[in-house]
């Protein structure tokens, strides 16, 4: 079993085991040199009117301008639903890159960050299937170490402008 099969498997177990509904949550994350497979960043459930918005900033230059795949950097999120099938699919392709798989909901990869001298990146996505999830960061490239500003909301809105508990 790969390192990364390893990791995604103690998250998921994690995740299963203490996750617990949250209320709205807006946090700011400082990533240092890091060269982790995966990040897990926030656990949450959302009903049918769950919003996301995430953004990046600070991106190190010498992460962004590496010579390695860009699309091989990025956040995804993942539902309970499909995190047995992310895992099966990394037993059966070890080599795959988790950003790939066709289980997770892929936000971005550094391939859509802003070019120097200002990388950045910022969008809000819907999320209209009620579920509990988990947002990532995958890094499938462990020879680039990434440093980045992450900021990050998570909320359900009724009535489209209205925050509400997740």
């Amino acid at each position: 079993m790969t390192l990364l099969v390893k990791v995604f498997t103690a998250l998921l177990l994690i995740f299963i085991i203490f996750a617990a509904p949250s209320t709205a949550d807006t946090k700011s994350i400082k990533i240092l040199s890091d060269n982790r497979h995966l990040i897990l960043f926030e656990e949450f459930r959302i009903t049918h009117s769950g919003r996301i918005s995430i953004g990046v900033s600070g991106v190190s230059d010498n992460t962004y301008l590496s010579q390695h795949d860009l699309g091989h950097l990025g956040f995804f999120l993942l539902s309970e639903e499909s995190m047995i099938e992310v895992l099966l699919e990394l037993q059966q392709n070890p080599s795959l890159c988790i950003l790939d798989s066709k289980f997770n909901t892929l936000l971005f990869t550094f391939r859509d960050i802003s070019p120097p001298p200002h990388p950045s990146f910022r969008k809000s996505y819907p999320l209209t299937y009620p579920s509990k999830y988990a947002l990532f960061f995958a890094n499938c490239d462990p020879q680039s170490p990434v440093t980045m500003d992450v900021h990050y909301e998570l909320f359900n809105s009724d009535d489209g402008n209205t925050k509400t508990n997740i």
